[in-house]
C-alpha cells in the first residue's frame, strides 16, 4: 500500500490547475466521490458505498481549509476512495494536518490507513478501538484518542471535537468549526427526510438526550448542521433527530 500511495502522490501535478469552487458548487471527482463547497472555508466530501440492506448510500464528510491547511472530518468508506480524496486535496495545494473520525463504522474511519501511511495525525473517541475490534468491522482506529472535548489548531484557528454521549454509536463525536458556524454531526444527526437508519450499534434510549445536549450548546450559534447522510440544514436537523428518538 505504501508504494501505491507514494506513486499516486508523485503523479500529482506540481502546480494545481484546479480552481476553488464557489459556495454551493460541486465537483465530481469520480463516480464514488464528489466535493461540494458549503461555506467560505468549509467543503463536504460526499462518497458512495453499495450496501445489501440500503443499496447505494451517500455519506457526508468534511474538509475545513484555512491558510492552505486542511482538517478532515470522517473518511470515505475504503482506502481507494480515500486516496482519491487525498489526491484532490493535494491538487488544490492544501496540506492535510489532521483527520477526525466520528465513530467506528466504515463511513467514519474506513479510510484511516491512508492517512496513517502518510503520517497524518488521526483523532477519535477512546471507545473507538475497542468497539471496532470487538465488532465485525475490524477497522483500524484513530491513533490519538480522547474523551470529553478536544481542541485542534490548524491554520490560524481551532476546531472543537466533542463527545456528548451515545446515540448512533457509543463513540459518536461531533466537530464544531466556529469561523463558518458549521457543526458536523456525523451519523448521530439525521437529515430532514431520513429514517432511523442503522441501529445495530445504537443507544436509542440515550440518543435524544445526547442530541438535546448538543442543541443546548449550539442552537444560538450554529448556522449549518451537517448530518452523516443526506442534505445539510440548520438547527431543524437537531430538532428532527431529537423528536425521532424521544419516545423510545
Amino acid at each position: 500500500m505504501k508504494k501505491y500511495l507514494l506513486l499516486s502522490l508523485l503523479l500529482l501535478p506540481i502546480f494545481s490547475n484546479a480552481q476553488s469552487l464557489q459556495i454551493g458548487a460541486e465537483e465530481i471527482v469520480s463516480e464514488d466521490l464528489k466535493i461540494k463547497r458549503i461555506a467560505e472555508h468549509t467543503y463536504l466530501h460526499l462518497s458512495y458505498m453499495n450496501t445489501e440492506q440500503y443499496g447505494r448510500i451517500e455519506s457526508n464528510g468534511g474538509i475545513i481549509v484555512l491558510q492552505d491547511e486542511a482538517m478532515i472530518y470522517d473518511t470515505p468508506h475504503n482506502n481507494e476512495i480515500t486516496l482519491q480524496l487525498v489526491e484532490w486535496i493535494s491538487s488544490q495545494g492544501w496540506s492535510i494536518t489532521g483527520v477526525v473520525a466520528s465513530h467506528f463504522h466504515f463511513d467514519g474511519m474506513g479510510g484511516l490507513p491512508v492517512f496513517h501511511e502518510l503520517g497524518i495525525p488521526t483523532y477519535g473517541h477512546l471507545l473507538s478501538p475497542e468497539l471496532s475490534y470487538s465488532s465485525d468491522y475490524q477497522l483500524i482506529p484513530p491513533e490519538n484518542l480522547f474523551d470529553g472535548k478536544l481542541k485542534l489548531s490548524f491554520g490560524d484557528q481551532q476546531v472543537a471535537v466533542e463527545y456528548y454521549g451515545p446515540g448512533h454509536s457509543s463513540d459518536n463525536i461531533v466537530l464544531w468549526f466556529p469561523q463558518d458556524r458549521v457543526l458536523f454531526g456525523g451519523c448521530m444527526v439525521k437529515s430532514l427526510h431520513a429514517g432511523k437508519g442503522n441501529l445495530e450499534d445504537a443507544n436509542v434510549d440515550q440518543w435524544s438526550n445526547t442530541v438535546t445536549k448538543i442543541k443546548q450548546e449550539y442552537a444560538d450559534s450554529v448556522r449549518i448542521v451537517v448530518p452523516g447522510h443526506g442534505k445539510h440544514g440548520g438547527v431543524d436537523l437537531l430538532d428532527k433527530t431529537i423528536d425521532m428518538f424521544s419516545n423510545q
